[in-house]
């Protein structure tokens, strides 16, 4: 196998993962965010500081689903969407900058 054959192979085979997580992702997202009020109910008990960063958790899981589903769209197209992927970057580093108050 040559050099560029192996690097095409493992392009597709990533590829093929990439697709496989965006295709799992909304299911978790929705089951997280299910189960998120009991959770949040408990956490409460111990650490009374757990909603402000329930929201924050939360963002970053729509924020990590945004962009796992936005990589696979553009995998799946074989391309990229700069404003798309510009705007799911803005959301993450305002979310970094929550998670930094928190």
């Amino acid at each position: 196998m040559s050099f560029v054959s192996k690097i095409v192979a493992d392009a597709k085979a990533f590829k093929a993962e990439i697709l496989k997580i965006a295709a799992k992702t909304p299911a978790v997202l929705a089951k997280v965010t299910a189960e998120a009020p009991e959770v949040a109910d408990l956490v409460s008990l111990v650490y009374p500081q757990a909603a402000a960063l329930e929201a924050t958790a939360l963002g970053v899981a729509d924020a990590v689903a945004a962009v796992t589903t936005s990589a696979g769209t553009a995998v799946a197209s074989n391309g990229l969407n700069a404003v798309q992927d510009k705007g799911v970057l803005s959301a993450i580093d305002a979310l970094i900058a929550e998670i930094k108050k928190v």
